[in-house]
């Protein structure tokens, strides 16, 4: 996220009707978007147990992205805050 401590993820709902033969009859997609806020990332927060919080509590990120939102959450804890005047 641009200026709070939070991941964006982006994903895509897709659903399809098919008739009896297994033919698409209807079919409709939508893409969404999820903000996960992280009020408790601070200079001091595991990172590595917090990431492995962020995927055990969403589903819409896979276990093998372990890494990459661990280095996003490194970025966001050293960030520097973007609200000050």
């Amino acid at each position: 996220h641009p200026t709070e401590k939070a991941l964006i993820v982006n994903y895509s709902i897709e659903a399809t009707v098919l008739d009896e033969y297994q033919n698409t009859m209807i079919g409709d997609k939508k893409d969404a978007q999820k903000i996960i806020r992280l009020k408790s990332l601070g200079p001091a927060t595991d990172i590595r147990a917090l990431a492995k919080e962020v995927i055990n509590r969403c589903k819409l990120i896979h276990p093998t992205k372990l890494v990459e939102v661990e280095q996003l959450l490194f970025y966001l804890q050293n960030r520097r805050d973007t609200n000050l005047p």
